[in-house]
């Protein structure tokens, strides 16, 4: 099972070299490991990401069900401070067990609301996974970011976040929410190749490195809940 964790990680490595990545969270929006920011895509620009991960399956902390997932998405800098995304993402027990690649589609929007000043943070609101019958992602949020000067050249981008059921118009028939309640993390943006983060998910800890030269390459390995590990990639170009 570790063997195969490596040899997915090594297969992102590698198609990493070719790319000019943007962050990503494993959701598909501008963010830390699986929470978001308040940054978005930039107006015109498009994101094409993947990422192997193990996920809470029914986003419950006391008995949580980890399964292996696989997903794929677009990201899309529609307008000025606003981004949208369609998101595909299956697991390795659907694979195994319906012999078919399905599994879960999801549409998500962000935007920024506030810019960020000397004084204030910046304000997003976003919505992840909006459409559908069944929202296994479903969450309406908001979010503020602030960075944060230290010495030699590197900074903190300290995030805080809330997250509802509100845009679930289904009667609240799905419990398996995402960012229900106080989310957020830390960033540390150490020199133009490695940032180091952490983050509170609302369910769990999750710790995360991010590895990019110039916009070249963009790969961010981590640990769900401080034992899964899992990897996202993602390459960006201008429409």
């Amino acid at each position: 099972m570790l063997k195969n964790h490596y040899l997915h990680i090594l297969l992102l490595v590698f198609l990493s070299l070719f790319c000019n990545c943007f962050p990503q969270t494993i959701y598909g929006v501008s963010g830390l490991i699986k929470t978001p920011t308040t940054e978005v895509s930039a107006n015109g620009k498009f994101d094409l990401g993947l990422s192997y991960f193990y996920d809470n399956k029914n986003s419950n902390r006391v008995t949580p069900n980890f399964t292996t997932q696989y997903a794929v998405w677009i990201n899309i800098g529609v307008i000025p401070r606003v981004e949208i995304g369609l998101r595909f993402a299956t697991t390795e027990e659907i694979i195994k067990t319906q012999k078919r690649i399905g599994g879960f589609r999801s549409f998500n929007i962000k935007g920024k609301i506030i810019n960020e000043n000397e004084y204030l943070p910046s304000f997003a609101l976003g919505i992840q996974d909006a459409l559908g019958k069944v929202k296994t992602f479903n969450s309406f949020y908001g979010i503020v970011s602030k960075k944060i000067p230290i010495p030699f050249n590197m900074f903190f981008l300290l995030n805080l976040g809330y997250g509802t059921d509100w845009f679930d118009f289904n009667d609240r028939q799905n419990s398996n929410y995402r960012f229900q309640g106080v989310f957020g993390g830390i960033e540390l943006i150490a020199n133009e190749f490695i940032n180091l983060m952490i983050e509170y998910d609302a369910d769990f800890f999750n710790y995360g490195l991010e590895i990019h030269y110039k916009n070249i390459f963009f790969l961010k390995a981590f640990l769900i809940n401080g034992s899964h590990l899992g990897s996202t990639l993602n390459f960006s170009f201008y429409l």
